[in-house]
């Protein structure tokens, strides 16, 4: 399994050879099952080093974690990848924007609200 943290690909990703398909800014593509292209069975890649090919996901702490969470139950057998794609639920994001201002979107029954503060 490979993952980085950061807002980038790490040294490591670069250095992989050129067999290992990668998108222009380095990080590797993995199918719906988070496999690495061409490496299916042998090598995951999720976090910031890693890019769905259908469906690019945000570089944010939320997508690694239930990446990693997925990962852990396929690899611990309480799931299989062969009936489980890989589905990214966002949590909802938020912005500081200085002195006690800030907004928020967050989840609530299925919907996507605004809080502005």
């Amino acid at each position: 399994m490979v993952w980085s943290a950061g807002l980038s690909p790490v040294k490591f990703t670069d250095r992989l050879p050129d067999t290992i398909e990668k998108t222009k800014q380095g990080r590797l593509l993995v199918d719906p099952c988070l496999r690495v292209k061409g490496q299916e069975g042998k090598v995951w890649a999720i976090g910031d080093c890693a890019e769905l090919e259908e469906t690019p996901l945000p570089q944010l702490a939320q997508v690694a974690n239930q990446q990693a969470t997925y990962l852990a139950n396929i690899f611990n057998g309480k799931s299989s990848e062969a009936t489980k794609r890989f589905q990214f639920y966002s949590l909802g994001s938020m912005a500081s924007l200085g002195d006690g201002v800030g907004k928020e979107i967050f989840r609530r029954n299925g919907n996507m609200l605004l809080n502005e503060n």
